[in-house]
């Protein structure tokens, strides 16, 4: 008799058997195992196969879409303010006459709170969904650079335009990449990629915006123009509805896990080696990145003898331009089968560092701004693959907490760098060092990330996905081999 190879639902507790031998209840939590059968139960088994992988299907739909696109824009908002911050570092040091160490604070500060708030954004959108925190952090987020126009001393802008500020971008930025996150599974890399490169789209744009609006409204006008900008977030989320994963979640939660992981933040998948080793990774990355975002502009002024405010503000947009085409770049070469995300990530990251560390050598304004397209083109893979390696380290129920914590190590690094760099420079009266530094921080954190090189993805024996249905918990492996080898 033919046989045909079938995937057969397997009660995951020995069932009651009837007096025929059937099972007599079929209502239970079953695991999907491989099976030869013959070829008298092929028509039946078949009706089962195309039920259980309708329940498998991709959760992309139409309105995947325009989630990204939502998300481009939030993030070309978003990040085209907080990463123009060392274009009114500037101004703010010509404008308080502090010293670099004191000045740097502002940046900092605003960069921290961004990173800082990610577990908060994370609990909070868990609870809530994205648009409704989006908005909140949108608001507050404009109420902090609409407040700073009023600064009378560089304190005052680091309660408004720091803690404030920072801490909207943050509450907002969280449910605008994991949103995305969530809204796709075949394409998310590719995805992810393309609603990042916003980023780096904003890091074009707003560097020469700002300095426009300073030159015709002064730097507190243009603050309050800033302001009106950054609502415009509210519009795209209205397009930040939760997907099919999140309902499953939802319902998984509710019907079926009444332990500790029910919970909105899950400490346990926090202290994994392998993401303690991004943890790692992201801190003295940041640490570097910090450096060159906050000192750039100075660095070129005073080492180049630069003395047109427009002309260094330029490097931001030529660095942002890079960036966005980095994040497009690298979001196409991980969507590919055969690329090793962890290895593209280190070999990028590495370049970036390199670049870094290479800056204080550049002879010229040209190759300072080849260094710094270098740059943004090499850690545009941040965005690219960072929500990417969240999930694959530990898995998509997991995005938000282990996304929004990992903000916090970023934060810290972003905190430290800047103001270090800033103290260098107050010592001796030089970017050098501040530049050394920070290449250095990078490069130790491709070396810290590469213990982790070998585990892309999730073992044989661990399910990569759970598809909750009104009667059963369907787990899937990918890679699962015969009846004898299941976990089963």
């Amino acid at each position: 008799m033919a046989e045909s190879e079938q995937l057969l639902e397997v009660p995951s507790t020995p069932p009651v058997m009837n007096g025929n031998g059937h099972p007599a209840n079929l209502s239970q939590s079953k695991l999907l195992i491989p099976q030869t059968q013959t070829s008298d139960a092929v028509t039946s088994d078949k009706k089962r196969k195309q039920s259980t992988t309708s329940q498998m299907s991709s959760i992309e739909t139409s309105w995947s879409w325009f989630v990204m696109v939502s998300s481009f824009f939030c993030h070309l908002l978003l990040y085209g303010i907080f990463w123009s911050v060392g274009v009114y570092y500037v101004v703010f040091l010509e404008e308080f006459q502090q010293d670099a160490g004191a000045t740097s604070w502002i940046g900092a500060i605003q960069a921290s709170f961004v990173y800082f708030s990610g577990p908060l954004g994370s609990v909070l959108t868990n609870r809530f969904g994205y648009r409704p925190m989006m908005v909140a952090g949108t608001l507050l987020a404009s109420l902090g650079l609409a407040m700073s126009m009023f600064a009378t001393s560089i304190y005052h802008l680091y309660a408004t335009f720091g803690i404030l500020t920072g801490l909207g971008i943050g509450i907002a930025y969280v449910p605008s990449i994991t949103a995305v996150g969530s809204w796709f599974d075949r394409h998310r890399t590719l995805a992810i990629g393309i609603a990042c490169s916003g980023c780096g789209a904003g890091s074009f744009v707003f560097p020469r915006l700002i300095r426009f609006l300073v030159e015709l409204y002064g730097w507190r006008g243009s603050l309050l123009v800033l302001a009106g900008f950054n609502l415009n977030i509210i519009v795209f989320s209205m397009f930040m509805l939760p997907s099919p994963k999140d309902e499953r979640d939802e319902n998984r939660n509710k019907k079926l896990i009444k332990s500790n992981s029910n919970s909105l933040f899950n400490h346990h998948i926090l202290i994994k080696k392998r993401y303690l080793l991004l943890s790692l990774n992201n801190l003295l990355y940041f640490f570097g990145m910090a450096v060159v975002y906050g000192h750039l502009s100075n660095f070129a002024k005073i080492k180049l003898d630069i003395q047109d405010d427009n002309t260094s503000a330029l490097l931001f947009s030529y660095m942002g331009l890079a960036n966005f085409a980095g994040r497009l770049f690298f979001g196409l070469l991980g969507h590919h089968p055969k690329i090793n995300v962890i290895l593209a990530y280190a070999c990028a990251t590495f370049v970036g560092g390199i670049a870094t560390f290479m800056m204080p050598f550049a002879p010229s304004y040209t190759v300072l701004i080849v260094l710094a397209v270098v740059f943004g083109l090499f850690t545009g893979c941040i965005g690219s693959y960072m929500p990417d390696l969240v999930i694959r380290f530990l898995d998509i129920h997991h995005l938000a907490v282990g996304y929004g914590c990992l903000l916090v190590y970023e934060g810290t690094g972003t905190l430290l760098g800047g103001p270090v760099a800033g103290w260098l420079f107050d010592l001796t009266l030089d970017y050098d060092v501040s530049f050394y530094v920070g290449g250095a921080a990078m490069i130790a954190a491709v070396i810290s990330l590469l213990p982790t090189y070998k585990c892309m993805k999730p073992s044989p024996h661990e399910p990569d996905a759970v598809f909750s249905t009104e009667k059963s918990v369907i787990l899937s492996w990918e890679h699962i081999g015969n009846a004898e080898q299941s976990p089963v």
